[in-house]
């Protein structure tokens, strides 16, 4: 009996063990990728603001998913400025695991317009691979305009990114007056574009759908070629991969 007692105490023993070892790994390494996801933050979006100085978010959630916080960002370059409010990002922290995003209200502004344009939210899910970012679904909303976004860009090369995407607008309309009314595009051109999105529209949902993608070496908006991918780099520069529309996955 005592053999016996001896003997159980030492398994329970070694299983306490175990999951104390476990644990360590775990934290150890959801600290380490909360660290990498600060790092890489403020490396991003110091590209964007001509390398100025971006301050570490606030990351929490230790030992269930990851929540990543900021309650204002603000990012200033040539181009203007953009600020974004009470962002947050939630994940667990493995590889490939889905990353949900919402933000509060998003302020632009620019010199060239005469007022700024501003958007209520933006909210997205999507997945992150050394190759590749996949947007399950996303959606940037303004009053009743929404614009939805679906499908992936590769960024295997970090200079050159290819669109595989699909832009679904609803009550793009009340969108081109607010452009309008910004100074961001003249009612004349407001007028044509409208009636060039019209051509997109499905209709069974009522909704402009444009898709977004790399075709002989263009990127192209729907038929309309809008940008020439640089002619050195190779496959990159080709066609658009045949398009897989990618399934909402249920919430991890």
């Amino acid at each position: 009996m005592a053999e016996a007692n001896k003997k159980n105490k030492g398994i329970i023993v070694g299983i306490v063990i175990v999951v104390a070892l476990l644990i360590g790994g775990y934290s150890y390494y959801w600290f380490e990728v909360a660290e990498a996801a600060k790092e890489s933050y403020m490396r991003e979006l110091s590209k964007i603001a001509n390398d100025a100085e971006i301050s570490a978010p606030i990351v929490s959630g230790y030992p269930g998913k990851m929540v990543i916080r900021k309650d204002v960002e603000q990012i200033a370059s040539d181009m203007g400025t953009l600020e974004v409010m009470d962002i947050e990002a939630k994940s667990w922290p493995f590889p490939n695991a889905a990353i949900t995003i919402e933000t509060g209200e998003i302020r632009l502004r620019s010199s060239m317009w005469l007022e700024g344009l501003s958007f209520d939210s933006f909210d997205a899910v999507m997945r992150v691979t050394p190759s590749r970012v996949l947007f399950e679904d996303s959606a940037l909303k303004q009053r009743d305009f929404e614009a939805k976004v679906t499908g992936s860009v590769d960024i295997s090369d970090p200079d050159v990114i290819i669109p595989d995407l699909i832009v679904t607008l609803s009550n793009h309309q009340d969108f081109l007056a607010v452009l309008v009314d910004s100074g961001i595009i003249e009612e004349q051109a407001a007028t044509f574009l409208g009636f060039g999105l019209s051509a997109f529209m499905n209709q069974d949902t009522g909704k402009i759908e444009v898709p977004i993608y790399a075709r002989n070496g263009m990127i192209n908006l729907g038929p309309l070629p809008i940008l020439q991918l640089p002619t050195d780099r190779g496959a990159q520069a080709g066609d658009t991969p045949k398009r897989i529309k990618p399934t909402v996955s249920p919430e991890e």
